[in-house]
């Protein structure tokens, strides 16, 4: 959701003595190449992923959000076959969304997801204190990403925000510890 320049990002990282750095564009992979090619001519090891919108099937106005991030060239290939796949067969609002299923049955070797924070699916069902339905929704992540599925914590919000996050990373830090989710 940046609008930093690859080159600029790229150049801090290694002003910073940063060995890793990621990219991860909305919906897209429209900056992965020059980003990779760009990171490793500085020496820095890229990570290439995606922010991809869920589609949510209760409220289709209301979609998810969750981190996608490759492990290997396959996984890249996964993203970006789920990615086309996406814009061509479930666009919704001019908004290319992932099906669940698509993610958990045939697309996940060799991705790391990260849950979303309060814009994922889990996080969503803590605030609505449906904590079975969350922990369902953990447990279905749980159970195709294994060690790969992350309990994503934010703090980057103002008043009622800042709120909604600390009651949100409260209950996702004992549903990490109590389903041994990183």
């Amino acid at each position: 959701d940046g609008i930093v320049k690859i080159g600029d990002y790229v150049k801090r990282a290694v002003d910073k003595n940063m060995p890793v750095i990621a990219l991860t564009d909305l919906s897209n992979l429209f900056g992965a190449v020059k980003f990779y090619k760009k990171a490793l001519e500085a020496g820095i090891k890229p990570l290439i992923g995606c922010d991809l919108w869920l589609e949510n099937e209760i409220k289709r106005d209301e979609p998810y959000r969750i981190l996608a991030l490759c492990q290997t060239k396959e996984g890249y290939e996964n993203l970006s076959k789920l990615i086309s796949k996406a814009y061509l067969e479930n666009q919704y609002r001019e908004r290319a969304e992932i099906k669940k299923s698509w993610l958990l049955n045939e697309f996940n070797k060799d991705l790391i997801i990260l849950s979303g924070a309060t814009n994922g699916d889990v996080g969503q069902l803590i605030l609505q204190e449906k904590l079975e339905q969350a922990k369902a929704a953990l447990n279905q992540w749980k159970n195709s990403f294994g060690d790969r599925f992350y309990i994503e914590l934010q703090r980057n919000g103002e008043g009622e925000i800042k709120d909604q996050q600390e009651r949100y990373i409260k209950q996702a830090l004992h549903f990490a510890l109590d389903n041994k989710v990183p």
